[in-house]
């Protein structure tokens, strides 16, 4: 699968026909028909029924276009980050970085970064990882923060943070006095965890098969800070990465360790043919000076 796919894919369902479809992608009907089959193979699916010369969506077509818009929306904006960088010249600094790590964490280093280097421009990307992980491979930041395990090449990678994930608990709940929790500590109990999509949330339905234990969250969240948020307002226990644990549990919240552990490895990616500047070389310094502090206020059993 590649762009061509998608982008055949997309004017077929815009137009109706792939006569049409080809004008805007600049290929014959015969063609479009051809790619458009490619697709349907590969993704093991049919996408549109060949109707008197038309081409009528199936249920997964639409599926798939609500994806695609998605995709195509978010390398439009790696793009267009790409070329911010690039205007700005050799003095700006582009980072693609993960939310959680974003929200507190990287604009306290760029804040230190930026009293040592005043003149240098920094763009900070938020994105998930594998938007990260592309941006890195191609060449598009200056240096990545993301949760492992990545799956191209074109970086080098260095181990960031090597932490477990933690249990906030609100401090009136009779586990906040807890020294670790386990799974059975968690059956009945409300909990608060990451969608079927996230790393933490496919080892912790691991670990709670294992241990014999049924937990079924009954709020999930794709940031780990509206998760905790959740559990600051008392709408249950929730799982959160140690960034956003350290970073923003407040009064109210306790963290207690969880047993077996969650692993949360985040990654630096410094691409393979990144500038070697001074700037760079004391943003990266910065950077393990505020992760090694902030590793500090991790709670420990």
């Amino acid at each position: 699968m590649n762009l061509l796919h998608l982008e055949a894919f997309k004017a077929v369902m815009t137009t109706g026909t792939f006569s049409s479809a080809g004008k805007i992608v600049g290929r014959s009907q015969p063609s479009v028909s051809r790619i458009v089959d490619a697709l349907e193979n590969e993704l093991g699916v049919v996408l549109f029924e060949r109707r008197r010369g038309k081409a009528v969506p199936t249920d997964a077509a639409h599926e798939l276009l609500d994806e695609l818009e998605r995709i195509l929306v978010s390398m439009k904006k790696i793009k267009d980050f790409a070329s911010q960088t690039r205007s700005a010249g050799n003095d700006a600094i582009g980072i693609g970085v993960m939310p959680a790590l974003a929200t507190s964490f990287l604009p306290r280093v760029i804040a230190r970064f930026a009293r040592q280097f005043p003149d240098t421009r920094v763009a900070m990307n938020v994105r998930f990882t594998p938007t990260v992980e592309e941006g890195a491979a191609t060449q598009l930041f200056d240096i990545g923060l993301a949760e492992e395990p990545f799956h191209r090449t074109g970086f080098e990678t260095k181990a960031f943070i090597r932490a477990p994930c933690t249990i906030a608990v609100p401090s009136s709940h009779p586990l906040a006095g807890a020294r670790v929790i386990t799974p059975p500590d968690l059956r009945g109990v409300t909990l608060i965890s990451g969608t079927p999509f996230t790393a933490a949330r496919h080892l912790s339905d691991a670990i709670f098969r294992a241990a014999g234990v049924t937990v079924r969250p009954r709020f999930e969240t794709t940031l780990a800070l509206g998760g905790l948020a959740l559990v600051q307002n008392g709408m249950g226990l929730g799982l959160v990465d140690p960034v956003t644990a350290a970073e923003h549990a407040g009064a109210g919240v306790r963290l207690v360790p969880f047993r077996p552990e969650i692993p949360f490895n985040v990654g630096m990616l410094l691409p393979d043919r990144r500038r070697k500047t001074a700037a760079l070389d004391a943003l990266v310094a910065v950077l393990l000076s505020e992760r090694d502090d902030l590793l500090q206020k991790l709670p420990v059993p």
